[in-house]
């Protein structure tokens, strides 16, 4: 599945959004109503998708989903 669709459907699942809300200039808190619970299922979700290891140096500068894809490209 392609990184941006897996990643959409990850943020779907977690708050509850419309897949047009889904853009990469979107904040997580701000725009979408992330809270901290939704944060930290959407890195457990992407660990297990991406079979990737975050840790908090990656995740504390987290504030867009472009963010989030820059993390998935960086392990690709």
């Amino acid at each position: 599945m392609d990184d941006f669709l897996a990643l959409g459907q990850i943020l779907e699942d977690a708050l509850g959004i419309d897949r047009d809300e889904i853009q990469e200039d979107k904040k997580l808190r701000e725009d979408l109503g992330a809270d901290s619970v939704d944060l930290f299922q959407i890195y457990v979700a992407m660990e297990e998708e991406y079979g990737i290891e975050l840790d908090t140096d990656e995740t504390d500068h987290v504030s867009t989903i472009g963010d989030l894809m820059q993390i998935i490209r960086d392990y690709a």
